[in-house]
């Protein structure tokens, strides 16, 4: 995949293989994204509405089921950009990559999408920091799910990195510039 960017926006390009594999994660958040908190797996549950915060700040009741119920509009509005960007890369030209267009702003929303899912899919799968920091030989090793988890959390963080370095470069460096 290949971000080009502007002052105003950036546009994606993928191979068609690329795009069915990001065309893929993309679905996936989608379901994710409707299905209310209390329907959504435990560890999905857990990953994107964990109440934790809430119990430490001794929320009632009411408020924290609040809380959760703003956490969730704030998901459900970026259903239109992710069935959107999901369409665009279904449907390329045959033989032609997808090109998907961002605004600044999309591109700040996808960001936000594709972290969530990389969120869900390390609790869905026990991934921690140990597998995190693995090599690919020691992917080899673990049973295919959680390869094949590793291995998009993987991408994703690269396309992250990427869309983090066109619409807010300063944002895309801390980690090196912690170092």
């Amino acid at each position: 995949m290949r971000l080009l960017c502007s002052p105003k926006n950036a546009v994606l390009s993928a191979s068609p293989t690329e795009a069915r594999w990001f065309a893929r994660i993309l679905r996936a958040l989608i379901d994710h994204y409707r299905i209310p908190p209390d329907e959504l797996d435990a560890q999905t549950a857990n990953a994107w509405y964990s109440t934790r915060g809430c119990a430490t700040a001794r929320m009632s009741a009411n408020d924290t089921r609040e809380w959760l119920q703003n956490l969730r509009q704030f998901r459900s509005a970026r259903l239109p950009l992710l069935e959107r960007c999901e369409s665009r890369l279904r449907s390329p030209q045959p033989g032609r990559s997808a090109s998907l267009p961002l605004t600044r702003a999309e591109a700040s929303e996808l960001v936000t999408a594709l972290n969530d899912h990389r969120l869900a899919l390390a609790a869905q799968h026990d991934i921690g920091e140990t597998e995190m920091g693995s090599s690919l030989e020691q992917w080899l090793d673990l049973p295919r799910p959680k390869h094949q988890a590793l291995a998009d959390i993987h991408l994703l963080a690269h396309l992250v990195e990427q869309l983090l370095h066109c619409i807010a470069p300063e944002a895309a460096d801390w980690p090196r510039a912690a170092t």
